[in-house]
């Protein structure tokens, strides 16, 4: 017998193989920690989403007056249908605002509302001088307008407030 050729199968090392690595970790299904993560975004951007499309839907008036004020601005009436036509303005963006008894509110009650973002000179043109044949000129039309802008966009909170 040749020593030699029985040298391989004596060795214990000649009979070992090399290390195997175990298989690396797969990315599917994650653990239970990224599920909750994943459904607390999911719940997040839905309630996101839903609070902006109510958002947008409750203040669908506002723009829609706003819409309607550049449009009597842009006429370029004279001041009195001007008057006239802001005043209906306001009037129907505090029903459509569902501000306490928009609709029941005449003069002093009227201009106490108006008067909460507008100067009381404006609002008492608004809610009287419409009426009246004679207007005063000591009021600038932009005035005007902005004083009406600024009313529609916070009539939001004129709801909210108790008359």
């Amino acid at each position: 017998m040749n020593p030699a050729a029985n040298a391989p199968q004596n060795n214990p090392l000649a009979q070992l193989r090399d290390i195997h690595l175990p298989e690396t970790i797969g990315w599917w299904p994650p653990a239970y920690g990224w599920w909750v993560s994943a459904i607390l975004l999911s719940v997040l951007v839905f309630s996101l989403c839903l609070y902006s499309y109510r958002r947008w839907v409750k203040n669908a008036y506002k723009r829609q007056a706003l819409k309607q004020l550049k449009k009597i601005q842009d006429q370029h009436l004279e001041k009195s249908k001007n008057i006239k036509l802001l005043a209906e303005l306001l009037r129907q963006t505090a029903i459509a605002a569902q501000l306490p008894q928009a609709q029941e509110q005449h003069g002093d009650a009227w201009k106490t509302c108006l008067q909460k973002t507008m100067p009381e000179n404006i609002a008492q043109l608004f809610a009287i001088g419409r009426y009246q044949k004679t207007q005063t000129n000591t009021i600038d039309e932009a005035e005007l307008f902005s004083a009406v802008n600024t009313w529609i966009k916070y009539s939001h909170k004129l709801a909210q407030v108790k008359t």
